[in-house]
C-alpha cells in the first residue's frame, strides 16, 4: 500500500511502523526552520520504505491512503477526503476545532448530553486575576485556540498562577487572551482513544491513564466501559464529520465522567500503544477506518504500558541502535549505517518510549519497569520508576471507586 503520512514532528513512529509492514511511506512534515538543520531531515535513513518528500502533491494521485497525524491540517483532509476522494485518517476542521476551540467544543458536548466542568469565561490577565481571588483556589486554567501558548494547568495558588501567566509569554497581547476558569472536580483522571470510522466508534477501544508529568500510559483494550455513554453521545455530532483517531480526557468523580479535553489527532504519548497493539495489521485498520469501515479488532493482548525514557542533555545526539518495535522514536528521529539517531533540539523527555503488553496488569507492570529500566542501561538513557509508582497509587484508587480495569 502506497500511504502518504502529513506529520509535525509527533507521529515519526506511527510512520516507521507501518514502513516496517510493508507499506510505501511518503513522509512530509513541516516542522522545520526557515533553513534546513541536519536533524531537519526526520525520517531520512530509517527504512528503505520510508521516503522523506517535500512535499504531498506530487504522491497523493496514486496512493491508497493518506495519514495525517496531528491537528493544524483539517483544511487538507477534508479537501484530499472530499474532493479528491482519497481515503483519510484524521484531519477534519470540525475535528481541529474540537480540539483547539475549547470553548466550541464545551458548546457540541452540551447539544448531546456529554458532562464537562462547569467554565467561567474571562478575557485578559486583570479580568483573570480578579477571578482567581473571588473564585479561590485551586482551579483549572486553559486557553481558548491558543493551546500551544498554555495546556490546561491546575493552578495551586496566585504564585502558580503568575508563573504559568508568565510562561505563556502573551506579552502586550495578554489582556485580549481569552481564558477558561474551572472549578475542580475531585477524582481521578482518565483517558480514552478510539477509532470512528466516520458513522461509529470501533470496538474494542484503549481506555486507562496517562501519568502527568511522567510520559506514562498504561491502557487496556475494551468492548464496554464507563466511556461508552461519552463516546455513544459524541458518535451523533461526529458522523460523517471525521475518520480516525478521538481521544477523550476526564475527570472521574466516582460516579460520572467530566471530559475536560478532546483531542482529534494520533495521542501523544500513548498513540504508540495502538499500532503496537497490532503490529502487521496496523495499516490495514487505519485503511479500513479511514474508508468508512468496520475492522475487525484482536488486540495482542488486553493491557499495555509506555515507559518515557528521557535524554540527560537537550541538544544531544543519541545513538538508540537498530530498530525495534518495542522502542517508540518520535520527533527529531534519524538513520545511519542501520542505526536510529535521535537529537534532542527543544526537550529531553517524551521522545523515547518503551511499550509493552500482556493480558495481566501486576506482571506487565513488573515486566514494563524492569524492560525500562534495562534499555535505559543499554542506550545510556535515564529512567525512573515514578511514573509506575504514580499509575499503581491511580489504580487503587480506580479499585476503591469500583471501576473494573
Amino acid at each position: 500500500m502506497k500511504i502518504v503520512f502529513v506529520d509535525n514532528r509527533l507521529a515519526l513512529d506511527h510512520a516507521l511502523a507501518l514502513a516496517h509492514e510493508g507499506h510505501e511511506v511518503y513522509y512530509f512534515h513541516e516542522w522545520r526552520y526557515r533553513y534546513g538543520r541536519v536533524e531537519d531531515l526526520i525520517g531520512w535513513g530509517l527504512h528503505k520504505n520510508l521516503h522523506p518528500v517535500p512535499e504531498v502533491w506530487g504522491w497523493v494521485d496514486d496512493c491508497d491512503l493518506v495519514v495525517i497525524a496531528d491537528v493544524g491540517y483539517g483544511y487538507l483532509g477534508d479537501y484530499l477526503r472530499k474532493k479528491v476522494g482519497k481515503p483519510v485518517f484524521n484531519g477534519s476542521v470540525f475535528g481541529d476545532n474540537l480540539e483547539n476551540a475549547r470553548l466550541y467544543a464545551a458548546s457540541v458536548m452540551d447539544t448531546v448530553g456529554v458532562k464537562h466542568p462547569t467554565y467561567h469565561e474571562v478575557i485578559g490577565v486583570e479580568n483573570l486575576l480578579e477571578k482567581a481571588d473571588e473564585l479561590g483556589y485551586p482551579f483549572y486554567l486553559k486557553v481558548d485556540m491558543l493551546r500551544g501558548n498554555m495546556e490546561t494547568s491546575r493552578i495551586e495558588s496566585k504564585t502558580s498562577l503568575l508563573a504559568v501567566i508568565n510562561d505563556a509569554s502573551f506579552g502586550p497581547f495578554q489582556n485580549s487572551v481569552r481564558f477558561i476558569v474551572s472549578e475542580p472536580i475531585e477524582g481521578i483522571e482518565l483517558g480514552v482513544d478510539a477509532w470512528f470510522n466516520g458513522e461509529e466508534f470501533i470496538r474494542p477501544y484503549h481506555w486507562g491513564n496517562e501519568v502527568k508529568g511522567s510520559g506514562c500510559c498504561f491502557g487496556k483494550w475494551v468492548d464496554k466501559s464507563l466511556w461508552d455513554e461519552v463516546l455513544d453521545k459524541m458518535t451523533k455530532v461526529l458522523r460523517g464529520r471525521y475518520y480516525g483517531t478521538m481521544s477523550f480526557e476526564a475527570i472521574y468523580d466516582g460516579d460520572d465522567l467530566y471530559v475536560i479535553d478532546i483531542t482529534s489527532r494520533f495521542a501523544k504519548p500513548a498513540g504508540a500503544l495502538q499500532y503496537f497493539s497490532f503490529l502487521g495489521r496496523y495499516g490495514e485498520i487505519l485503511l479500513s477506518v479511514a474508508s468508512g469501515e468496520y475492522p475487525k479488532l484482536e488486540p495482542r493482548a488486553r493491557y499495555t504500558a509506555q515507559i518515557n525514557l528521557d535524554i540527560p542533555e537537550p541538544e544531544t545526539w543519541v545513538c538508540l541502535g537498530k530498530y525495534r518495535p518495542d522502542l517508540a522514536v518520535s520527533e527529531y528521529g534519524l538513520g545511519l549505517n542501520g542505526n536510529i539517531w535521535i537529537y534532542n533540539r527543544d526537550e529531553t523527555g517524551n521522545l523515547v518510549h518503551y511499550l509493552a503488553v500482556g493480558d495481566d496488569l501486576e506482571p506487565l507492570l513488573r515486566e514494563a519497569d524492569m524492560g525500562a529500566f534495562r534499555l535505559a542501561e543499554e542506550l545510556g538513557l535515564s529512567y525512573s520508576s515514578l511514573g509506575v509508582k504514580k499509575f499503581r497509587l491511580v489504580w487503587e484508587k480506580m479499585k476503591a471507586m469500583g471501576l473494573d480495569f
